[in-house]
């Protein structure tokens, strides 16, 4: 790797997906769920140990190029939160876990199977809905709006290869229940005003003639008793895709249709913070956010810092007396004596200025 394919990769966002404390075996799970969507900039299979903390993880996320921690915590109630964090300064998302469904689950409901590797090669692609209308009634959104921006890798329309968008993250803002929900489907192209005989003899298939009497059978029979997930689509969902041939590059129009792959997951968003875990509370759900209640989080973590501060002066300060201290006994005359009687014992008498 170059030094600036290097650099390109270091700025490209990855993430960490931790628990903290015991969560129980459906959360562990939702937790590898989760690093499915941040497929291939996360670690995938990252083993946690009971006693690691999330401070532990921050400790060595700057050497990893770790943008952001996904935390997975359980509160004494039992209730599951979700804390995610944008290093190394900040800010920190608080959200409690209102609901969610495994991949497993939604992936159990499709009449095909999806779920292929290939689909986790490339990073998804972040679709927001309903987060730039409500600002100006919540102006916490529009930090929410940027901080999932920077979770995922930055795509240019101009240069975009949309047969590479292999996948897909939506997150959408419910006004009427405030909260944040996140949906994770798969992206399939298909060609547009094709007859499904022939999307089945293009797709290379092994044919099943045994019902049939001739091939043109499938092609002319094939369009009918067609399921909703196999009409055709509107053509808003139609995307033009550029495929080279051996002679030329042409561009052909295909149509879009999502697969929905989970997890699910609704979020209630109840605290936003500054920094890494601290700082001043710039949202809270339960809370009026006022001037004293900010200068109050701001001398807290500025006494700490002053704390910090003042044992390094008084280090400074002792080391700084210690050694005037000793050049003090090195320069009086009783010394100046002892340093003569002991250079005549050993012979080597010099003469000592006072």
């Amino acid at each position: 790797m170059s030094n600036k394919e290097a650099e390109i990769y270091d700025k490209i966002p990855k993430s960490l997906i931790v628990h903290q404390g015991s969560i129980g075996i459906y959360l562990k799970k939702l937790e590898k769920d989760v690093r499915k969507i941040m497929e291939p900039e996360t670690a995938s299979n990252l083993k946690i140990n009971k006693k690691n903390k999330l401070k532990d993880f921050v400790s060595v996320a700057s050497s990893l190029k770790v943008s952001h921690i996904w935390s997975i915590s359980m509160n004494k109630v039992g209730n599951p939160n979700l804390k995610i964090v944008n290093l190394p300064n900040g800010p920190t998302i608080y959200t409690k876990i209102m609901n969610y469904t495994l991949a497993k689950d939604v992936v159990s409901n499709l009449k095909k199977n999806v779920n292929n590797t290939s689909l986790f090669k490339s990073p998804a692609l972040l679709i927001m809905n309903n987060l730039s209308k409500t600002q100006s009634t919540n102006p916490h959104l529009a930090l929410i709006r940027v901080f999932f921006q920077n979770i995922f890798s930055a795509i240019n329309v101009n240069t975009l290869d949309v047969s590479a968008v292999r996948r897909c993250v939506l997150l959408n803002y419910n006004d009427a229940d405030d909260l944040l929900s996140i949906r994770h489907y798969a992206i399939k192209l298909l060609p547009v005003g094709v007859s499904k005989g022939v999307k089945t003899i293009v797709r290379k298939r092994v044919l099943n003639l045994s019902n049939q009497n001739d091939i043109s059978d499938i092609l002319l029979n094939g369009g009918e008793g067609l399921s909703e997930s196999e009409a055709e689509l509107d053509l808003d969902s139609e995307v033009i895709v550029n495929t080279t041939t051996k002679d030329k590059s042409v561009n052909h129009k295909k149509s879009v249709r999502l697969y929905e792959i989970g997890p699910r997951l609704d979020l209630k968003l109840y605290r936003i913070e500054s920094g890494v875990c601290s700082g001043t509370v710039l949202y809270h759900a339960f809370k009026e956010i006022d001037d004293k209640l900010n200068s109050k989080i701001v001398k807290t973590v500025s006494t700490k810092k002053q704390t910090d501060n003042i044992r390094k002066e008084r280090r400074l300060l002792q080391e700084k007396n210690v050694k005037r201290k000793r050049d003090e006994i090195l320069s009086s005359d009783k010394c100046t004596r002892k340093v003569r009687k002991l250079q005549k014992q050993l012979g080597i008498y010099k003469n000592v200025k006072e």
